[in-house]
């Protein structure tokens, strides 16, 4: 009785204090997670709560001044309304559009695999600065291409710069953040329930009113508020359409405040980006409460096994005009910038015989400021895309094997600009780091400083959904062999989750190579110029417009073979991986 007792007890007992230990003992594994943790936290909160601070109390960096004497802005109500406009109308084309092409390249036989899904995206390929500019010169009022040969027919012009123009080049480029989170959410479906209401007699539409949305219900919610946080805080197209013709939206006039006043008023622009910051919380917290109510609504399947839905003849009608309203937001666009960059100067009349690569010559000659900013910004987003997702990597695997309440609040920090408009984050670092006594405004070092907490969401997601595929036994198993946690995650972790890393990589590189919305505050009239505000104050001042034409396609060639050939690496990795644990 005695001895079993005492077997227990030392078989209960004894494993304690070595997981105690094991647990708190410290690395230097856990002391450089520690570390970066620590940076990337005081990046996102210190120049938020700096943000915040400056709205309510005032500083004497700015000048005195106060809510009230902000909210009196005759711009502002305006700019409140148009962007109400612009997001609302743009939005609900882009939920619908991607609703309506994932549903039908996920359950219908007008379905396109592969091919579907790579067209779907096609736009987020291209940065949307070299689209808006590319759609400029197809609708411009006088010189447009497109308006020029609607005039020969009796019809037009259609005028870019209007509220409708915006609505639509922002719908256009928002489509497939949509599509994404919808297709992946009727991909992952259960057929159950299609099938029993197909069985009951229900046809096809009435299924898909019924039965198919409402079960998708919170994805359409996720992805609405997705669209709604990239629309708001794009500042591209309200720069480049709505200046010009005097239609503000809520970060424009962000930018006339803080850059096109003189004296600048900081007040009133830190006041406006608060408008920001609170509808896009607002929204946040929507869809929050949508999801939760929607979670009976979503029911796990295998995709696989879904009995897809006869279009009958329509299904060659849904491919065609698939593929025609894929072309028409791509082809067309990039065709402009084509013609207009082989241009002496931006001609409604094409002369083919008079083409010439002369804007690339410009662009590529030595000492040319276009070729530094692209040359910087190219830089910029490679090692800030490398930066971060080793970062990511290395604190989403200490998170995991350390897991607690300082796992939770971290993942939140980090989480965090995910709901901020990139306009809000680059407002919030210049009053910072930017102006004062710190002295960095217009360097590379503070925008690079601001891409980081920008796309940190985007790589810290990504790299903590590949290591939770691995599984805990994974590096479990490395570390009952005696490996430490440097070592493992070197050897085991990063070779495993290479493929969602190269994924993660290309969103950041793409997410920072041409971005405007924060950049402009940031770099605007320094010697050390990124694409995105260069390509805005090019475009302002100066109408060179084949050389921008040059530079823009330029951009999007570099980003668009980037993604395709981060998509090869990831799937080579991928086939390693599983080719490496088929052998063991």
């Amino acid at each position: 009785m005695t001895t079993r007792s005492l077997e227990v007890g030392e078989e209960a007992v004894a494993p304690v204090p070595a997981r105690r230990r094991d647990r708190y003992r410290p690395s230097a594994f856990s002391g450089l997670a520690g570390t970066i943790a620590l940076i990337l936290g005081l990046l996102i909160v210190i120049p938020l709560a700096e943000l915040i601070r400056e709205v309510f109390f005032g500083s004497s960096a700015f000048g005195q001044y106060h809510i009230a004497a902000a909210l009196q802005n005759a711009r502002l109500p305006r700019a409140l309304a148009n962007t109400a406009i612009v997001v609302g109308l743009g939005g609900t084309f882009a939920v619908v559009v991607g609703a309506v092409l994932a549903w039908l390249n996920e359950r219908t036989d007008a379905r396109m695999r592969r091919v579907g899904d790579a067209l779907a995206i096609l736009p987020l390929m291209f940065p949307i600065v070299a689209g808006t500019i590319g759609w400029i010169f197809l609708l411009a009022p006088n010189a447009g291409f497109l308006n020029v040969q609607l005039r020969k027919f009796g019809l037009g012009p259609i005028d870019i710069y209007s509220l409708v123009g915006m609505t639509f080049v922002i719908g256009v480029y928002a489509v497939p953040i949509a599509y994404l989170v919808i297709s992946s959410a009727l991909r992952d479906l259960d057929p159950v329930l299609e099938e029993a209401s197909k069985m009951s007699g229900a046809g096809n539409l009435k299924t898909l009113v019924r039965v198919t949305l409402p079960a998708v219900r919170g994805a359409i919610s996720t992805a609405a508020v997705l669209v709604l946080m990239t629309s708001i805080a794009n500042f591209t197209v309200p720069a480049l359409i709505g200046l010009p013709s005097g239609n503000d939206m809520l970060s424009s006039l962000i930018y006339r405040a803080a850059y096109a006043s003189f004296p600048p008023r900081i007040g009133d622009a830190l006041v406006v980006s608060m408008f920001m910051l609170v509808i896009v919380q607002a929204a946040v917290l929507v869809d929050i409460g949508i999801r939760r109510r929607a979670r009976f609504a979503t029911i796990g399947g295998q995709a696989s096994q879904h009995t897809l839905v006869r279009l009958g003849p329509w299904r060659w009608v849904a491919r065609t005009g698939a593929l025609v309203y894929l072309a028409v937001v791509t082809v067309l666009p990039l065709s402009a910038l084509v013609i207009v960059s082989l241009q002496r100067f931006w001609s409604p009349v094409v002369r083919f015989d008079l083409m010439s690569t002369a804007n690339y010559e410009t662009l590529l000659g030595t000492g040319n400021v276009l070729k530094k900013s692209f040359t910087a910004s190219l830089t910029l987003a490679v090692v800030a895309a490398t930066v971060l997702m080793l970062a990511s990597a290395l604190l989403e695997f200490n998170l995991r094997r350390r897991p607690g309440a300082v796992t939770r609040v971290m993942g939140g920090v980090l989480a965090l600009p995910a709901s901020l408009p990139h306009t809000v984050i680059g407002i919030a670092f210049l009053v910072t780091l930017g102006v004062g006594a710190n002295r960095l405004g217009g360097t590379y070092g503070l925008i690079f400083l601001a891409y980081l907490v920008l796309l940190v969401p985007q790589a810290s997601r990504t790299a903590g959904t590949s290591i939770a595929q691995l599984g805990k036994q994974t590096w479990e198993a490395s570390a009952m062999s005696g490996a430490g946690p440097m070592r493992t995650w070197l050897r085991i972790v990063l070779p495993l989750i290479l493929a969602g890393l190269i994924s993660g990589w290309v969103l950041v590189f793409t997410g920072t190579l041409s971005e405007i919305s924060a950049g402009v505050f940031l770099s605007q009239n320094s010697r050390n110029p990124v694409i995105g505000p260069l390509i805005l104050d090019l475009w302002q001042n100066s109408g060179t417009y084949p050389q921008l034409a040059a530079l823009a396609l330029m951009v999007a060639v570099v980003q668009a073979s980037v993604v395709l050939v981060a998509r090869g690496l990831s799937r080579l990795a991928l086939r390693s991986t599983r080719a490496r644990a088929a052998a063991k």
